[in-house]
């Protein structure tokens, strides 16, 4: 009989769905705090795949994407996991800012993954996540968009290794911008390509595109991508396409451009 997977407060068998939360550690008033995970295990074996969204809280696509694939999804004909994370900063996307609005000591934490045990709150924030998610994870894909400040439209940063590219490849047709980024960077998805797992970070939308209809017009297109990612590494049935042709971007200089727009905007705090 297989054994459960547990990852933070969910224990899951093969063919199960169960929602729970990766615990973060006690407020102020001493209540416990969580990051909400939902984990779709499935019949068969496969790779775990952990769908990363809202790590910038003003980037809502994430979220919004992540629940449209998996209601596409069947834990009965799943081979794998999914770990599906939609919110990894809770603070910041409750209050709609780039990061958490009461943590202007360690705001972004897209920099500073994957944190400190005993730092500011959003570095325990990702180490909490970090330590759920390294042991337990094949592949990631951290969702971001534009947020407040720009639109991005299908741009890709991949961990600078074999299985990252394969997963980048894997997004699907739409998907023809991609970046080469190093490893052991401050997100997710360096971090992930450090241990030779692969890692992506895929950009598109913004709060131009928000509104009617735009916004999910966005979320069906990445919704579409982690689907062909799941087809791809035969986690659900069905054949994944693929982009004919990659432009290939410079990391460093498409950094720097998305930093310097992004200081440029003003900061909320309290």
């Amino acid at each position: 009989m297989a054994a459960p997977l547990t990852i933070g407060t969910v224990s899951v068998m093969p063919g199960e769905m169960k929602r729970g939360g990766i615990p973060i550690g006690k407020d102020m008033y001493a209540r416990e705090r969580e990051v909400p995970i939902i984990v779709y295990r499935g019949v068969e074996d496969g790779p775990i795949l952990w769908l990363n969204g809202a790590t910038h809280g003003d980037e809502p696509e994430g979220p919004f994407s992540i629940f449209k694939a998996l209601a596409q999804i069947d834990p009965q004909k799943l081979r794998g996991t999914v770990v599906a994370v939609p919110v990894m900063n809770v603070q910041a996307f409750t209050a709609g800012t780039r990061g958490d609005p009461l943590d202007t000591f360690s705001y972004d934490m897209n920099r500073l993954y994957p944190g400190k045990a005993e730092g500011y709150t959003t570095e325990r924030i990702a180490w909490a996540h970090w330590q759920a998610m390294k042991d337990h994870c094949d592949l990631q894909i951290a969702t971001h968009s534009g947020g407040e400040h720009s639109y991005l439209a299908h741009m890709i940063f991949a961990s600078d290794n074999p299985a990252s590219l394969e997963l980048a490849a894997a997004m699907g047709p739409n998907w023809t911008l991609v970046f080469r980024s190093g490893t052991g960077g401050g997100n997710p998805s360096s971090q992930i390509g450090a241990l030779g797992k692969g890692g992506v970070t895929v950009e598109l939308g913004g709060n131009c595109r928000t509104l009617t209809s735009d916004f999910h017009a966005i979320a069906d297109d990445l919704a579409a991508g982690y689907l062909n990612v799941m087809r791809h590494y035969k986690m659900i049935d069905g054949p994944a396409q693929y982009a004919p042709a990659w432009r290939m971007g410079l990391p460093d200089r498409a950094a720097r451009a998305r930093d310097r727009d992004v200081r440029r905007q003003p900061r909320t705090t309290v």
